[in-house]
């Protein structure tokens, strides 16, 4: 699902945007555009390429037994995520370069 992931103005003071506002090029709609936009999230990139996920349609924790290229996000539906396979999910989560290799015993 969506992150919660804050924009960079959520964290920022008055005094850092003003300072901050003094020391950009751009005019103050600009500066204040760029500092109000959301962070990228990875669901973004999927307009440009195919992502490999673990995916689940259950709540709670990620139990990673599935996992597919994820090609389509959207939000505005309850199964969000759609894989090649052009089946629907309700959640994803990139799978990690780390989980794709697996020690010898």
């Amino acid at each position: 699902m969506p992150n919660n992931a804050e924009r960079q103005i959520d964290s920022m003071g008055a005094k850092e945007i003003r300072d901050g506002y003094g020391c950009s090029p751009f005019g103050l709609l600009d500066y204040l555009e760029s500092i109000c936009q959301p962070p990228h999230r990875w669901e973004d990139d999927l307009k440009h390429k195919n992502i490999f996920c673990w995916l689940w349609g259950g709540e709670g924790p990620n139990p990673k037994n599935h996992a597919s290229y994820v090609k389509e996000y959207r939000p505005d539906k309850e199964n969000s995520y759609r894989n090649i396979s052009n089946i629907k999910w309700r959640n994803a989560e990139p799978v990690l370069p780390e989980e794709l290799i697996q020690e010898k015993e």
